[in-house]
C-alpha cells in the first residue's frame, strides 16, 4: 500500500487491516494464508474497481507468473470460502469475466 492508501479498508462487514495483516468479517477474525492476504490486499487497494488478473499475478507472485491464471482462481476460491456467506454467490470478491476481479465497495 502507498502512503495515500488507507491502513484499514472496510466494505460491508469485511475489515482488512493492512498494517496488522488481519481480516475480520462480521466481527470474527478470519485466518488467511500470506498469499490469500496478499491477493485480498491487492484487490483492496483498488476497492470497487476492476483489478486485471495479470496485475494481481504480477503483484502477488511476480512478473514471471502473469500467465498462470489457475493460481489466481484457486486463491480466489479459497478467499470466497473464508469470507463469503455463500461462496457460490459472492458478495465481496466478484469476478469480472474476461478481465479480472473486483472487491465490492459495500456501504
Amino acid at each position: 500500500m502507498t502512503r495515500a492508501d488507507p491502513p484499514v479498508v472496510r466494505t460491508g462487514a469485511l475489515e482488512i487491516d493492512v498494517q496488522a495483516r488481519s481480516v475480520q468479517c462480521q466481527g470474527t477474525t478470519v485466518r488467511l494464508t500470506a498469499t490469500e492476504f496478499n491477493v485480498l490486499v491487492c484487490l483492496a487497494k483498488r476497492l470497487g474497481q476492476i483489478t486485471p488478473r495479470q496485475y494481481i499475478l504480477k503483484e502477488v507472485w511476480g512478473a514471471q507468473f502473469i500467465n498462470h491464471t489457475h493460481y489466481l482462481r484457486v486463491y480466489v476460491a479459497s478467499l470466497r470460502a473464508k469470507l463469503e456467506p455463500n461462496p457460490t454467490q459472492p458478495r465481496y470478491v466478484l469476478t469480472e469475466i474476461g478481465i479480472g476481479y473486483r472487491l465490492a465497495d459495500i456501504n
